[in-house]
């Protein structure tokens, strides 16, 4: 398994070194999405890292034989 999925799958079990080290990588991204109309919003920034960890608990992976997974999207809302 590759080091990305082992650090997904804890952080779907509750590892919250995992999750915390998840949301290091994906911040920039949550960070970009927060600017709105050329201003930084803080409350939509926490509002997207509480709803990619809610995310990241509930998405639905599926082991589809060796090294191969499938990675089935859900509702996070």
């Amino acid at each position: 398994m590759n080091d990305f999925m082992e650090l997904f799958m804890s952080a779907k079990n509750g590892d919250s070194s995992a999750m915390e080290e998840l949301l290091h990588m994906y911040y920039p991204l949550l960070y970009k999405e927060s600017v709105v109309n050329g201003i930084f919003d803080e409350d939509l920034l926490q509002e997207l890292c509480l709803l990619f960890l809610k995310c990241v608990a509930k998405f639905n992976i599926y082991h589809r034989g060796k090294e191969r997974f499938r990675l089935a999207n859900v509702r996070c809302s």
